[in-house]
């Protein structure tokens, strides 16, 4: 038991990732380059740097240049918009696809408290497919349709579907 011990202790993060506020803001400066490639090279990293780079681009929202501002806004949106999908309901998956039959099932049933006209994002690799709408629910699962112009074709089983807010 004691050699077990300091093998959990090597698996513990020994302290938070270290942050470079510099970098960052010498990231959001970039967002206003004259050279295109640059600006968005620079609106890349500072998407990866996600929740660090939060702070810093708020303060910049009111940037005399106009550019460096409209990317900071841009940048804070889609970090707004993974911090919902992070906060969604249930998840699961698309267990059949029936092209001749055009219909879809889901695992996502009735206990999971899914109701008819839930909306479901479906990704797939971590890539938005499409969004599929929920027509009847079962015990088993659900049937769900494609939203506005998708097809059925668009998805296939497995893919993962996850609840979005309701309207």
């Amino acid at each position: 038991m004691i050699l077990i011990l300091p093998l959990f202790a090597a698996l513990i993060p020994s302290a938070p990732p270290q942050v470079d506020l510099a970098r960052i803001q010498a990231l959001i400066l970039a967002l206003g380059d004259p050279d295109f490639d640059a600006r968005n090279a620079a609106q890349r990293a500072l998407r990866e740097n996600g929740f660090w780079a939060e702070k810093p681009l708020r303060d910049n929202l009111k940037n005399p240049d106009a550019e460096i501002a409209s990317r900071c806004r841009e940048l804070l949106l889609l970090l707004e918009e993974q911090r919902r999908d992070v906060v969604r309901g249930y998840s699961g998956k698309i267990a059949l696809v029936d092209s001749k039959g055009r219909r879809i099932a889901t695992d996502v049933r009735r206990r999971d408290g899914i109701i008819a006209g839930d909306r479901l994002k479906v990704t797939r690799l971590g890539q938005k497919v499409g969004v599929l709408v929920v027509a009847d629910v079962q015990v088993w699962g659900s049937w769900v349709i494609p939203e506005s112009d998708g097809s059925v074709d668009d998805f296939q089983k497995g893919d993962v579907v996850e609840l979005l807010k309701r309207r």
